[in-house]
């Protein structure tokens, strides 16, 4: 399962609190709770913008340097007065982190504060091996030499020393993390950072108890869910579809080899076609015409499948396949260049104003009480 449909669950109330936290960020002063260092190029648009988003979901106030720093402002001070006045740093040491001379010196003032005042440091070593970072071995190692050509032995040193301090740092290992789920590395962080600030929903969001009552709640299907360790599966997810208002299924390049995936996507088009459910299709680094057409891989997949289900069951997944690449969802790639955090954010916006405005859905009906995730 890729990072997007796991991060989705989490982000299902950002919306809600999206007007409130925004207006707090403008009363607020420019103290931080988290300061993220990170590589641009290795992971701005991917697990960066789902951490940020997280975060910020979860009413912890986040500098990033994209859209936290006033056009006109010089990036090196303000960067640096960001560190010290925040109360949590987070480096994401991703392979090409040591080759940005603005990492490493975020990085040497992030390891200063935690040496000499506690700040608090929790390092991700995304992708990453972390005694390669400590002992400045392949990527880093090559980096910092070609840094000694161009900056001072000293400012050197003081990069290389903090690299070696940040990896003796209990963090996470992205890789060693449920398997390399993304998505339940990004959920850790966030626990960990809202225990450390010692905040919850309820302080940051006045409303939260309004979206838990009866009339608002929304609940979220996960075919992981622990909770059905012991049960049919299968028959607890037919369940879920057929009583859910909203299905979003999240093509990605492998759905078409799964016949679980190909069974809940032909169940889906049935309810819609019964019972009105929305679909609300995510077209993940796929081509919504490799779907509609069942060409590229999804048409190897579905090649396969011929040779070795029944002539019914090849015809159901067919039919899902066509009309759900055929539908209006989301491409990831054409959204905002890549950037997922923000794509979470057009969903959970849309299925809000499903939810809340039931009559602008035709055919009308009511109020739903969930939300399918797959």
């Amino acid at each position: 399962m890729n990072s997007l449909a796991i991060v989705l669950p989490l982000a299902h109330l950002s919306v809600c609190a999206y007007r409130f936290l925004q207006k707090k960020k403008s009363m607020a002063t420019q103290n931080y709770d988290v300061f993220l260092s990170f590589r641009d190029g290795d992971t701005r648009t991917g697990f960066t913008d789902f951490l940020y988003n997280s975060l910020v979901a979860a009413g912890v106030h986040v500098f990033r340097d994209d859209d936290a720093l006033p056009v006109g402002k010089q990036i090196g001070p303000e960067i640096l007065w960001a560190i010290r006045s925040c109360r949590i740093a987070i480096p994401i040491i991703s392979e090409r982190y040591a080759q940005s001379k603005w990492c490493l010196r975020e990085l040497t003032e992030i390891m200063d504060c935690h040496r000499h005042h506690g700040k608090s440091v929790f390092p991700i070593f995304y992708k990453v091996d972390v005694v390669d970072v400590g002992r400045q071995r392949g990527n880093f190692q090559e980096a910092l030499c070609k840094h000694e050509m161009q900056f001072s032995t000293k400012e050197v040193l003081e990069w290389r020393e903090a690299l070696t301090s940040v990896a003796r740092i209990k963090g996470w290992i992205s890789e060693t993390v449920v398997n390399g789920h993304e998505g339940e590395l990004v959920n850790m962080v966030v626990a960990k950072v809202s225990s450390e600030l010692k905040t919850t929903w309820i302080e940051r969001l006045p409303m939260f108890p309004i979206l838990m009552s009866n009339d608002y709640a929304k609940s979220v299907f996960n075919d992981n869910d622990p909770h059905l360790i012991g049960k049919d599966v299968a028959h607890e997810i037919r369940n879920a579809i057929d009583h859910c208002e909203i299905s979003i299924p999240i093509i990605s390049e492998n759905y078409a080899s799964s016949p679980w995936c190909l069974n809940e996507l032909a169940q889906m088009v049935e309810s819609k076609r019964i019972k009105g459910q929305e679909i609300l299709p995510i077209f993940y680094k796929v081509s919504t015409s490799h779907v509609r057409n069942l060409s590229h891989f999804f048409g190897e997949c579905m090649l396969r499948h011929k040779k070795l289900v029944d002539t019914n069951t090849y015809e159901r997944w067919e039919q899902a396949l066509r009309e759900v690449g055929s539908s209006k969802g989301w491409t990831t790639e054409k959204i905002a260049n890549g950037h997922e955090g923000l794509l979470v954010k057009r969903v959970v916006k849309e299925v809000s104003r499903l939810l809340n405005n039931p009559r602008t859905r035709d055919p009308p009906i009511p109020i739903p009480k969930h939300i399918c995730r797959m």
